[in-house]
């Protein structure tokens, strides 16, 4: 069986190569030492003294990526180290070599993923051939080589996933998936180049008997998740079989068939939907601002207390200050058992940790970017088995060793109350607590990214999206910073004015909009059958209405304020029954100053039972203004008059508001001259005025630029009989056929609005112009 899906029928998920010391390698064609390319590999030592992953041969020098004493070393030209060993016996590291030109910091090293050292090299190397894994005591796995410098967030993105093998700029790739691990392999001395460049290797010194010198059971792939709708995050299903390419190692989009909803979305409030994916449905987005002199939030004194344990602390900021204090348990303002995380003075990132009165076990770790310049910035603070690193902006920027014992009864506090004062001014959003260590992938992925209530070794998650606040606003009272999670560690406000810009609840990061949202209602006459209240839809029975909105370009229909090009999918227009699509359908959202000046338009979709709804077939309409303000709504067709709001309505924060023109609205319709009724009454029903099939806000019988004409242009003046199929303007009762004769007829459509015996009585359209 095919378990691994390589193509092989193999009797193991992943597999490895077990180099014994000394005499072994694997000798490979020659990849080049040029001026940039990376190097990948999973290596699990069985000694930490010294042995070498790669090296390049025939150069003048002696050029390898290497183990020595525990540490990641490169040998060129010049040597590259960190103090810190790196490896374990018995356990796998993946690391990365990536060379980057010849500048400063060309060479840098990885360590599952993060960076670990950089130095700059000028070491132009020429070689004729290359090696794996001479003298190297342990075993092997996924062996790459690009020809370009991979990014931290390509390494961290592909390094726990089986590649395809056809990747641009992948020039060698050993899977190292073959034999039977531990058994008798005598004779298996080729390692295969998943590439098409066949650049496969050959084994030199091994046994391929028992459980060494062998191809050998690697590492265990983690559990991955298809990111379908290829949004950058995994939906509910995990990976089986097949390419591994674009999966993730986290599964928290809600909606993996739709890209526009993910966990770093903007939750558009008011539309029934959780874009965000953090369960919580319309929810206000905000965040909150700090003054810098008094005001701060109060988080109990349970959170923070990770001993000597992994934690990771992150949020969101921004700030124009230096010196401040962000985030701090300080019982003291000198030595005690404490951390801060805070804005030094020349505006970097620091957490600074001291574990008792004796200031023993003390440090901190800065970070190298400039934040306090005024724009949102992502930080997280990491420690993983004492290693403390400093992440902005999703990259790791330091690490040292710290294992201070971070436990104390002290009120952890966000944004002062710290008795060292120098409080923070500037706003926070998203701030996370967790007793795990996230891994660099998971911090770059979720650095703008809400979070579910419920994520293993998530502490608190706060996200600052007060559902009664306004940004900006009156907010007096409102004082509760809500902890998303069942722990409950909710947040008290102290000393926030609540109204105004600063010291108060704000929008979001990016200034986010609160957009008006709608569900409308409306009958147009062409194809309402008043026995059973309802449109006929014999456009969609005929497949005639198109997936793209009809609109933008037709004569007096013009798209703003994020209207236009909507489209819909098949799968909605094989709806049945009342909510089978009728057609398109134009709103607009007026000036509650001026009638006549749009605001914002959008092309949606009406239903046979009246309903106006967006492209998705089900949701209400959301319209590109913010909310908590009056419109006029407008509601338009192609080839019927349309019909506008008697008075402008208020939209408010994060509600649909209902607009049903069937029957007559609090403030009637609006009039424009008066002279006839803005919709036709049929049965107690008001339905749009069919029959324009100019497009001229008329409906006109006789005389000139007349909408019977306009049919005959179609039909043709001498063929008055025929009939022509079609999604036409001219086709005034909508099933499909544009008639000027015989039964079922668009002309009597238009003569029994003007009138029988009125037949150049002109209707005019009651929207304002």
């Amino acid at each position: 069986m095919d378990d691994d899906c390589d193509g092989n029928t193999d009797i193991e998920v992943n597999k490895g190569l077990h180099f014994n010391g000394s005499d072994h390698s694997v000798t490979i064609p020659s990849v080049a030492h040029q001026s940039v390319f990376t190097v990948e590999v999973w290596v699990k030592p069985d000694d930490l003294l010294n042995g070498v992953f790669l090296e390049w041969l025939g150069g003048a020098y002696p050029t390898n990526i290497s183990i020595v004493s525990g540490r990641f070393h490169y040998n060129g030209g010049g040597s590259a180290w960190n103090a810190n060993p790196v490896f374990t016996v018995g356990q796998w590291t993946h690391i990365a070599f990536v060379h980057d030109g010849y500048g400063s910091d060309n060479v840098k090293a990885y360590v599952n993923g993060v960076l670990h050292w950089t130095r700059s090299f000028s070491d132009q190397i020429t070689n004729t051939g290359a090696k794996i894994g001479t003298n190297f005591d342990g075993a092997m796995d996924e062996f790459r080589y690009w020809n370009v410098a991979l990014t931290p967030a390509q390494i961290q993105a592909g390094m726990s996933r089986r590649l395809d093998g056809n990747e641009a700029n992948l020039v060698r790739y050993y899977t190292f998936d073959h034999g039977k691990p531990g058994q008798n392999n005598a004779g298996l001395t080729i390692l295969k180049d998943k590439t098409s460049n066949n650049g496969h290797g050959t084994l030199n010194g091994f046994a391929l008997t028992d459980a060494t010198s062998n191809w050998v059971s690697s590492w265990t792939y983690p559990t991955l998740y298809p990111d379908g709708d290829n949004d950058g995050f995994g939906g509910a299903a995990a990976w089986t079989c097949g390419s591994m390419t674009g999966s993730k190692m986290h599964n928290l989009d809600c909606n993996d068939n739709n890209n526009a909803i993910k966990p770093s979305a903007t939750d558009l409030c008011g539309n029934g939907v959780d874009e965000n994916c953090n369960g919580v449905t319309d929810e206000n987005n905000l965040s909150l601002h700090f003054d810098g002199t008094n005001d701060y939030v109060s988080l109990g004194n349970i959170l923070g207390n990770f001993g000597t344990g992994d934690f990771t602390i992150e949020a969101r900021f921004k700030t124009t200050v230096a010196n401040r204090y962000l985030l701090s348990k300080r019982p003291t303002c000198g030595c005690d058992n404490f951390f801060n995380i805070k804005i030094n003075a020349a505006g970097k990132l620091i957490i600074e940790m001291i574990e008792n009165a004796s200031c023993g076990n003390a440090g901190e770790l800065a970070g190298t970017s400039t934040v306090n310049d005024g724009n949102w910035h992502h930080f997280a603070f990491v420690r993983k088995s004492g290693v403390l690193s400093v992440f902005v902006d999703g990259t790791q920027e330091n690490s040292t060793i710290l294992t201070t014992n971070l436990n104390n009864t002290t009120v952890l506090s966000l944004g002062g109350n710290n008795p060292c004062v120098s409080p923070f001014s500037g706003e926070v959003d998203e701030l996370h607590i967790w007793n795990i260590a996230r891994t660099a992938e998971e911090i770059n992925t979720f650095k703008n990214a809400s979070l579910p209530a419920a994520v293993t070794g998530l502490l608190a998650n706060y996200d600052f999206n007060n559902p009664t606040a306004i940004a900006g606003g009156n907010n007096a009272g409102k004082t509760l910073l809500d902890d998303r999670t069942a722990n409950n560690y909710d947040g008290t406000l102290t000393n926030f004015a609540l109204t105004g810009a600063t010291s108060n609840w704000l929008s979001g990061p990016g200034g986010t909009t609160i957009y008006a949202n709608a569900r409308v209602k409306v009958f147009l006459q062409g194809p309402y059958v008043s026995t059973v209240q309802l449109m006929h839809d014999s456009l969609r029975v005929k497949n005639l209405i198109p997936l793209p909105e009809p609109y933008t370009g037709l004569a007096s229909f013009t798209h703003t304020g994020g209207g236009g090009g909507e489209t819909t999918t098949p799968a909605v227009l094989a709806v049945t029954g009342a909510n089978a699509i009728v057609d398109w359908i134009f709103l607009e959202l007026r000036s509650a100053a001026n009638p006549a000046l749009v605001q914002a338009t959008r092309s949606a979709l009406l239903q046979r039972d009246g309903d106006v709804v967006d492209v998705d077939g089900v949701l209400p309409v959301t319209f590109g203004v913010a909310a908590n303000q009056s419109y006029f709504l407008t509601v338009r067709h192609r080839n019927h008059l349309g019909v506008q709001s008697g008075v402008a309505g208020l939209y408010p924060l994060c509600v649909t508001v209902e607009s049903d023109f069937r029957s007559l609205p609090p403030g009637g319709f609006y009039a424009f001259n008066g002279l006839n009724p803005a919709q036709r009454l049929i049965s107690g029903k008001y339905v749009l005025w069919a029959a324009n099939g100019r497009i001229d806000f008329q409906l006109k019988y006789n005389g000139s630029n007349n909408d019977r004409n306009a049919i005959l242009s179609v039909v043709g003046l001498l063929t008055p009989n025929a009939v022509v199929s079609g999604y036409r303007l001219q086709d005034y009762n909508m099933d499909g056929q544009v008639k000027y004769n015989g039964a079922a007829n668009d002309r009597n459509v238009l003569l029994g609005n003007v009138g029988i015996l009125t037949p150049s009585v002109v209707l005019e359209e009651q929207v304002a112009r």
